[in-house]
């Protein structure tokens, strides 16, 4: 066995210590509720069947606003709606609703108006469809790091387009094959932005055209098999990429700990999971070095170009202060003042 599989062994049997001996408990890594669809006008925050059909209009247009307002709303203020826009229709439910009645003997009487539950429906536009709403603010507590750099090299190698949307999900989306990530404001370090997008990463490695896994319906083996290959993948490649993982190796633990119960608490199953997790992170790193090789590549080609097209940037210092002694006009020239007459 290599230096290289030890190492990837130590972090498994790690993983396993903490399931085992130590009370673990899962941290968002980003702040949800800052990205769920909601109404800055009333406060209300979107849930049930509202929440996921907003989020999901806000994946297709590619919204970065979570802000939704019904038309009425955005006239008092003095929204102009932008030409061509539509509204997303949601429903709410309406409660019977206590009415209460004093009798001639003093006792409180409770009677129910509109006795059956009924949905009501209603229109919303997103925010960034009007065209002077207030711009969304959100005051962000990211660190832009080493990390939040390497974020962005494993987007631009990513085989899959990632986007970042104003809602409150990370997601890889087989069916389109594409990546949901919150904005990245909402996010507390880029060390967590890093952790879901590899995670999510993973995840895209398993469709049918790269490694082709099992995905599986959420509640089944075959899905929390596959949480657990996306999980030990990002710990693989945080480890590839020399990113330290004492700080939230506790926290991978504790997402881990949650699959491993669906999977009858076989600790087995993180052992044949990392043998996945193992092709995933290798195809990732690939594709991330590969990158930021053509990268180089172009940076020296761009250089190159720029001494072409200014051959004064290649003349010594020292050599060109002599020049201009003998002749005056050297720096004016270089300096691209011209000639003065």
């Amino acid at each position: 066995m290599s230096k290289f599989q030890d190492n990837r062994k130590e972090i498994v049997e790690n993983i396993l210590n903490k399931i085992e001996n130590e009370n673990l408990r899962f941290q968002d890594l980003w702040d949800r509720e800052a990205g769920r669809p909601q109404n800055p006008l009333s406060g209300a925050k979107y849930s049930g069947g509202n929440r996921l059909i907003l989020g999901y209009k806000a994946v297709e247009k590619e919204y970065k606003d979570p802000r939704w307002v019904t038309f009425v709303q955005a006239q008092k203020e003095g929204w102009k709606l932008a030409k061509g826009s539509k509204a997303v229709t949601c429903e709410k439910w309406i409660f019977p609703e206590e009415k209460k009645e004093i009798d001639e003997n003093g006792n409180t009487l409770i009677k129910l108006e509109n006795r059956k539950a009924f949905p009501k429906q209603f229109n919303v536009f997103n925010a960034e469809q009007f065209e002077n709403a207030p711009q969304y603010e959100y005051k962000s507590l990211l660190q832009k790091d080493e990390a939040y750099e390497i974020v962005k090299d494993l987007i631009k190698s990513s085989e899959v387009p990632v986007k970042e949307i104003g809602q409150d999900r990370a997601y890889y989306n087989g069916s389109k094959d594409i990546i949901v990530m919150p904005l990245e404001q909402h996010f507390s370090k880029d060390e967590a932005i890093l952790s879901t997008l590899l995670h999510e990463m993973v995840h895209s490695t398993g469709h049918k055209e790269r490694l082709n896994r099992e995905q599986g319906e959420k509640g089944t083996n075959a899905y929390a098999r596959e949480e657990l290959v996306a999980e030990l993948g990002a710990v693989f490649l945080k480890q590839d990429l020399g990113i330290e993982l004492k700080n939230d190796l506790e926290n991978h633990s504790a997402y881990l700990k949650s699959y491993l119960k669906v999977l009858r608490d076989d600790s087995n199953e993180l052992f044949r999971a990392s043998v996945e997790a193992e092709k995933a992170s290798q195809r990732i790193m690939e594709n991330y070095n590969e990158y930021s090789k053509e990268r180089s590549l172009e940076k020296v080609e761009t250089k190159e170009q720029n001494k072409e097209r200014n051959p004064w940037s290649e003349i010594p210092k020292e050599k060109t202060q002599n020049k201009e002694k003998k002749n005056p006009w050297i720096k004016k020239i270089a300096n691209n003042k011209g000639v003065e007459r």
